[in-house]
């Protein structure tokens, strides 16, 4: 089996919303695989697994992280501006 490279993600939301993210993460670099719509429990939602890989040039600075007192492994992190 050959090494899995890139990120692997597991996106949730409508069929609309997975269509915007893939979109977007498609403008980060190269799609190498697109798994199927898998049906949530919830009506009109879905789960879609993707891996991409991005050219290290193409990655832009990480934010700022938010202040305010969040403790570090309870931070989500923003998927669009």
């Amino acid at each position: 089996m050959a090494a899995l490279t890139g990120v692997e993600v597991w996106l949730n939301g409508s069929k609309d919303e997975l269509r915007a993210a893939w979109a977007a993460l498609h403008q980060l670099g190269t799609v190498t695989h697109l798994g199927e719509l898998h049906p949530l429990e919830q009506p009109g939602r879905f789960r879609l697994y993707l891996r991409l890989t991005v050219a290290a040039a193409a990655i832009p600075p990480a934010p700022a992280r938010p202040t305010g007192g969040t403790a570090p492994d309870t931070v989500s992190l923003p998927l669009a501006g």
